[in-house]
Order: C-alpha cells, then structure tokens, then sequence
C-alpha cells in the first residue's frame, strides 16, 4: 500500500475577492505559510485561518481577511 500526500490549496479570501497562494513548503504549518505571504499581503498579519476540510481532492486552508475600520 502506498500513501500519498494530499495536496493543499490555500486561499486569500479579503474585500477584492478570492486568490488562490502557492503551497510553499508542504512541511510548513498553515502558520508558517500565512506569516511568510504577510510580506506581500499585509492584511494576512490579523487574518483568520480557516480549515475547509477535502473539497475536490485537496486540503483546502482559507486565509479570511479581517475587515474593518479604524476609529
């Protein structure tokens, strides 16, 4: 029996909509992904990490944007 690893899709979900991030480093965390694509999107710093579980074959990990306004 041979087991293969599950691909993970990780998205940015914010107020422009949807994008779809490269999977890094498939030994990194969800964490450690969201903290280095912070360095390009400054709104993943306080975004909320969302396990969406199987959908089409793939892990699917939603980076959900927190927004909102100041003062």
């Amino acid at each position: 029996m041979e087991v293969l690893g599950l691909e993970r899709k990780f998205m940015l979900k914010n107020v422009s909509g949807e994008s779809l991030l490269d999977d890094i480093d498939p030994n990194w965390t969800p964490d450690q992904i969201k903290d280095h694509y912070a360095s390009v999107y400054p709104e993943l710093t306080n975004a909320k990490i969302v396990d969406n579980g199987i959908v089409d074959g793939r892990h699917e990990i939603m980076f959900k944007t927190i927004a909102g306004t100041k003062g």
